[in-house]
């Protein structure tokens, strides 16, 4: 009986998962711009890709979907990412170039799968990714992996990656190794979590550059809206220009809103501006909103402000009426930036019963500025050139060598430990490891001997 009991079961099982599939399941969806063509089956076997990145997501069901996209150039316009109903499977969607045409292997080279945002009269915006979560029990998640996301004319778009969570719903945006550039309006990306919405937004191991738009990445925290972002081994360089204000990365919050920023291993190099600081501008204002902001192993060097109203080189911060801010810097170069009249690096702005604090560990500071009641705390600051060459990397004498923190025992145990410098810098390159306490340089850097100058047998072969 039990055995006959057992087989009942197993079939019931069997029976529910073929007609009944589990919400969650993952699914591939395959675009080749080449060999595909778009019909409303497309994409679902590698066989019978679609030819366009926009059939291919009208197609998917909900859940979680990776879009497998052969090498070339794609045209596309307002990719839109679906948001199912309350209480519903959550949509997470991935785009990953770097494919094949027989998607039996990819190479994750952002170079080789480029997507161009079209052309597009109706107004009143253009998004080229919209992600726009609204409502309780809502969520919806986007991840950008291994290509390049290029503006090659001018006009039309507004806002390349629009990315919203409002009303408590629930929003997630991923950069994996893409390149974003040659943007000229608005912002490459916009980020805004409003009404109790929850925006979680990353960058990684990517490249944003030569984007000329008034801000590149922009993000509002309102009505007790929250935005955490997070960025790591990334490049954010030559953005800007000398007659445009343009702040790299603009984060607001106000009005109860709560942003909470960490960034680690990345560069913020060669941006320019006649307005806004180049680098980096952060701004709370109104009770209950917050700011804080954590910099671990970064450099923002060679930023160039020629505001005549006296704004900094590289990085602005400012907290008004009552509003609270928290600033955390460790092993970060900010140094060696200009600007024509303020100061060359970074500026410091408290009024009306604002709160507003710094914390430098381990850093290598440049010229800065401070108004209202600033609590700044530096401990083991170097007062140096960080000695950095053209690509913002050390050089061999520079004094931000082995003079970083690693991390620290909370204890006399082995797993005591806590590590505070990433265990690998931008390029990768092994930081001193585990157990670890001091000897990490300052800076997304770890400096690297250049052998391969020394031993001829290191060298790649040389062609004529």
């Amino acid at each position: 009986m039990k055995k006959r009991m057992r087989k009942i079961l197993i079939v019931s099982i069997m029976f529910g998962l073929i007609f009944f599939p589990m919400s969650g399941y993952c699914l591939d969806y395959y675009v080749n711009g080449t060999t595909g063509t778009d019909s409303d089956t497309c994409g679902q076997t590698s066989s019978i890709p679609c030819k366009t990145i926009r059939k291919a997501l009208d197609n998917i069901p909900d859940g979680e979907v990776t879009i497998k996209i052969a090498r070339g150039t794609y045209v596309e316009s307002e990719l839109l990412i679906p948001v199912t109903a309350p209480g519903s499977v959550k949509n997470d969607i991935t785009f990953e170039g770097g494919w094949n045409g027989s998607f039996d292997h990819a190479a994750c080279n952002p170079e080789n799968t480029v997507v161009i945002p079209g052309n597009r009269t109706a107004p009143p915006y253009m998004y080229l990714f919209d992600l726009y979560v609204a409502g309780d029990e809502r969520q919806a998640a986007l991840t950008l992996r291994c290509m390049k996301i290029q503006k090659t004319h001018t006009g039309d778009i507004t806002r390349t990656i629009h990315t919203g969570a409002d009303h408590q719903g629930k929003a997630e945006i991923s950069l994996l190794k893409t390149r974003l550039t040659g943007f000229t309006e608005q912002e490459a990306i916009f980020l805004l979590s409003i009404k109790n919405g929850i925006l979680n937004a990353s960058i990684n191991e990517s490249v944003i550059d030569t984007n000329t738009g008034y801000t590149v990445i922009s993000g509002d925290a309102h009505n007790d809206g929250i935005l955490h972002l997070t960025m790591n081994k990334s490049s954010l360089h030559d953005n800007g220009s000398q007659s445009k204000s343009t702040a790299v990365i603009y984060l607001n919050s106000s009005d109860g809103g709560n942003i909470d920023v960490s960034v680690g291993n990345s560069i913020i190099s060669g941006n320019a501006s006649s307005g806004d600081p180049p680098g980096c501008r952060f701004l709370t204002r109104d009770s209950n909103s917050k700011l804080s902001l954590s910099m671990v192993n970064t450099t923002l060097s060679g930023n160039t402000n020629v505001a005549p109203g006296g704004n900094p080189g590289a990085m602005g911060i400012h907290a008004f009426d009552n509003a609270q801010c928290n600033i955390i810097l460790t092993n970060t170069i900010i140094r060696k930036n200009s600007s024509l009249h303020g100061p060359d690096d970074f500026f410091l702005d408290q009024a009306n019963n604002a709160t507003m604090n710094l914390t430098a560990d381990y850093c290598i500071l440049g010229e800065y500025e401070t108004n209202g009641l600033v609590t700044y705390t530096s401990n083991h600051e170097i007062d140096a050139d960080p000695g950095l060459n053209s690509s913002y990397h050390l050089i061999s004498g520079s004094p931000a060598k082995d003079a970083g923190i690693c991390g620290y025992l909370t204890g006399s145990g082995p797993y005591q430990y806590h590590r505070i410098a990433p265990y690998d810098d931008i390029d990768s390159d092994k930081r001193p490891g585990w157990g670890k306490l001091m000897g990490c340089d300052i800076g997304a850097d770890e400096y690297r001997f250049p052998w391969i100058l020394f031993n001829p047998a290191t060298r790649g072969t040389v062609h004529p």
